[in-house]
C-alpha cells in the first residue's frame, strides 16, 4: 500500500498521542485495537512515519474518533464565498461537489479533504495555503 507523506503537512500526531493518554491506552494496546505494530504507533506519534489513509483510518476509529479530528485544521472556508467568486462553469462545479459531499460519511470527507490537501501543496507549497 502506497504511503502519503501526511506527518509534517497535516497530520496532528500530538492530538493521536494526547487522545490515546486520554483513553488510558498505551501505545501497544492502541496498536492492537487499529491492527497496527506498537513500532509503527511509536514512529507516528514522534513525526518518523509516513501513513496510509487506511492507516490513520484505523488509529481514528481504535481512538473512537473520526480520522478528520487528526488533521491540523487551521480556518474554515465559507463556500458559499468560494462559490460566488468564480465564473459560471466552476461555479456550477463547485457547487456539484459541495452536493456530492453532503451525501458522504465523515471518513469519505476526511479522504477527500487528505487529497485535495495534497494536491494543493503539490501546487503550491504548504506556505500558499490560506489556513
Amino acid at each position: 500500500m502506497n504511503r502519503i507523506k501526511l506527518i509534517d503537512e497535516i497530520l496532528d500526531y500530538e492530538r493521536i498521542r494526547l487522545l490515546r493518554i486520554g483513553k488510558g491506552l498505551s501505545q501497544e494496546m492502541l496498536a492492537t485495537k487499529s491492527e497496527l505494530s506498537t513500532n509503527f504507533i511509536g514512529n507516528i506519534e514522534r513525526g518518523k512515519s509516513d501513513i496510509s489513509l487506511k492507516s490513520l483510518a484505523q488509529i481514528a476509529f481504535a481512538l473512537d474518533t473520526e480520522p478528520y479530528a487528526l488533521i491540523r485544521m487551521k480556518q474554515a472556508v465559507d463556500i458559499n464565498e468560494l462559490i460566488s467568486n468564480k465564473d459560471e462553469k466552476t461555479s456550477n462545479m463547485l457547487s456539484q461537489i459541495v452536493y456530492m459531499l453532503k451525501t458522504f460519511e465523515k471518513i469519505e470527507i476526511s479522504s477527500v479533504y487528505l487529497v485535495t490537501k495534497i494536491i494543493f501543496d503539490t501546487k503550491f507549497g504548504a506556505e500558499g495555503c490560506i489556513y
